[in-house]
C-alpha cells in the first residue's frame, strides 16, 4: 500500500487482534486520528491519499485509488471517507450531488462514504477489480472501521 500524504501512517505488520493473528491479514491505515484496515489481498494494488490529488478535500480521511491507474493519469478512484463536522454536514454534505452516504458519526462529526459517479479505468480489468471493492469489500471496511474508532452507526 502506498500513501504519499503525510497525515497517513501506514502500519504493514501483521496485524494481531483479540490475542489471535487475523486469518484474513489486514494493512492499518490511520489518517487524522481514525483507522481503517485494508485487506493485505489487495493493499498492494492501492494507494492512500495521493500528494496534490483533486479528490483530497478538508473533509477528507482516506481516499483510496487504484495505484497504477492513479499513478499514470491520476484516475482509478475506488472510494473515499470523509468526516464533517455538524456544520460542514449540512453545508457541504446535505448539500452535495454526490454518490455518498452517512454511516457512522461521533459526538462531534458525521463520516460518509463517497463513490464516484463515473469510469474510472480503461481497463476492465482494473474496473472488475474497483467494482468489486465498492460491492463487496467496503460494507466490512466500514464495520471495522466503526468498532475500531468507537464510532456509533448513523
Amino acid at each position: 500500500i502506498e500513501s504519499s500524504s503525510t497525515d497517513a501512517v501506514v502500519t504493514t505488520d501483521p496485524v494481531e487482534e483479540n490475542n489471535a493473528l487475523q486469518h484474513n491479514q489486514v494493512t492499518i491505515v490511520t489518517s487524522k486520528d481514525i483507522s481503517i484496515a485494508i485487506p493485505n489481498e489487495w493493499c498492494d494494488q492501492v494507494t492512500v491519499n495521493p500528494k496534490d490529488n483533486f479528490y483530497l478535500t478538508d473533509q477528507t480521511l482516506f481516499a483510496i485509488f487504484h495505484a497504477d491507474t492513479c499513478a499514470e493519469n491520476e484516475l482509478g478512484w475506488i472510494f473515499s471517507i470523509c468526516r464533517y463536522t455538524e456544520e460542514e454536514y449540512e453545508e457541504l454534505y446535505l448539500q452535495s450531488q454526490s454518490k455518498q452516504y452517512v454511516f457512522a458519526k461521533d459526538d462531534s462529526s458525521y463520516y460518509c462514504v463517497l463513490l464516484p459517479t463515473d469510469v474510472q479505468s480503461d481497463d476492465p480489468d482494473v474496473n472488475a477489480f474497483m467494482d468489486n471493492i465498492r460491492e463487496n469489500e467496503i460494507k466490512s471496511i466500514l464495520d471495522d472501521m466503526v468498532h475500531r474508532n468507537s464510532l456509533k452507526y448513523f
